[in-house]
């Protein structure tokens, strides 16, 4: 299924759209033509796409980035997810491990 994601931060002046190509518990990966910079906190909105899993705000720390033009391939760490947000989180990776 696909994860979308809003990424707002405070050095951008408007949210950018992306996708999660890997998501954990612990973080996710995502693709931007945007720059991030290595440890910058963002606040991440995630919309599982076909999925009953509710949306979701994440405050998350940029850890690496792979700039590859066109594109930039960037790592971040969940620092902040609500407990609720947590055991949903869990659910949702647990089924798509046992499919």
């Amino acid at each position: 299924r696909t994860i979308i994601l809003r990424i707002e931060s405070a050095d951008k002046s408007k949210s950018i759209k992306s996708f999660a190509n890997n998501i954990g518990l612990e973080g996710l990966c995502f693709e931007t033509r945007h720059e991030f910079d290595e440890k910058e906190k963002i606040s991440v909105r995630l919309f599982f796409f076909g999925d009953k899993v509710p949306m979701m705000r994440i405050q998350a720390k940029v850890i690496w980035s792979k700039i590859d033009p066109p594109v930039n391939r960037y790592g971040v760490s969940f620092t902040g997810i609500e407990e609720e947000d947590k055991t949903e989180l869990s659910c949702y990776i647990e089924s798509k491990m046992t499919k």
